[in-house]
């Protein structure tokens, strides 16, 4: 399995995804806090198939660690992929950080 790997610091750069990799995105994140990242909206060429936490190997109580996004594409084309650093129950007033990168998927 082929993976393009993406961090926060690609926000706003274009990825070029072949049709048989997948999209790894990396985000940083503290769930002790209610801060989760989630996707937002829906992409006309990707689809997310899992969703993970990395814990940080730092045993102490809060420690965050890393979200990580996997996206198999789903035609090719272009669109963009968005997450949202927010606390779901308190809706997008709680958004504190965004995510945006855009994804060309390409045959082949």
């Amino acid at each position: 399995m082929k993976l393009i790997d993406v961090f926060e610091s690609d926000y706003g750069q274009i990825i070029i995804l072949p049709m048989d990799a997948t999209l790894r995105v990396f985000l940083e994140e503290k769930p002790s806090t209610g801060y989760r990242w989630q996707v937002e909206g829906r992409s006309n060429c990707l689809k997310m198939v899992s969703h993970e936490f990395l814990a940080k190997s730092d045993p102490a109580i809060g420690a965050g660690g890393t979200a990580v996004f996997y996206f198999k594409p789903v035609k090719p084309g272009y669109c963009s992929l968005s997450l949202k650093l927010w606390r779901s129950w308190e809706g997008d007033k709680s958004i504190i950080k965004q995510f945006q990168i855009a994804v060309s998927v390409i045959s082949g």
